[in-house]
């Protein structure tokens, strides 16, 4: 099995650092400002693979965040609104989704659910077809993908070599609260 690990203290701040809360969900607090994508698939990645998390919008901005990452393990992996070198991304901004590329991004609808829901993010990295797609289905730990679609998006942009995974959260007006998260290989 994979395993999320925690990064140190001193590559996260302390508020970054997951609480587990309500025996159900994580609480993963953070601040675009100050997160390093705290949690970490301790696993290399080569080839095509389903990243999937379930997290809230209790609160209108609970951005969610999914990372891929060519650098290692124990590099910093700055949360950035944009495209970045090194990273492909899907982020919730407030409530639109946004796949932020090495060097272009592409941005869903605004998500229709209401601020009391769940939804589950599903990224299917393909770098056979030189491809990634950020889907976003309505429900609750929702892996066979049978929720309302909410938002469908992707981006010609992949990792032909190894990779890794992050998850973060940048929390405007609260917490962000994971349910659940699911890697499969395509």
């Amino acid at each position: 099995p994979l395993y999320l690990s925690a990064w140190p203290d001193n590559m996260i701040s302390k508020s970054a650092t997951p609480t587990v809360s309500y025996g159900e969900y994580v609480e993963l607090s953070g601040d675009a400002t100050s997160t390093s994508y705290p949690l970490r698939v301790d696993a290399t990645f080569s080839g095509d693979y389903l990243f999937q998390m379930s997290s809230s919008l209790f609160v209108a901005c609970s951005d969610a965040g999914i990372g891929l990452w060519s650098l290692s393990l124990d590099s910093t992996w700055p949360w950035v609104w944009g495209s970045y070198s090194n990273r492909i991304a899907a982020q919730n901004n407030c409530q639109t989704p946004n796949i932020y590329g090495q060097s272009s991004t592409v941005q869903g609808s605004q998500l229709s659910a209401s601020d009391s829901t769940w939804i589950t993010m599903h990224v299917f990295h393909k770098p056979s077809s030189d491809s990634t797609q950020y889907k976003v289905t309505l429900g609750q730990n929702d892996w066979a993908q049978e929720g309302t679609v909410l938002s469908d998006i992707t981006l010609a942009d992949s990792f032909s070599g190894n990779y890794y995974c992050g998850i973060a959260a940048d929390n405007d007006d609260g917490t962000t609260y994971v349910s659940g998260f699911k890697v499969t290989q395509l």
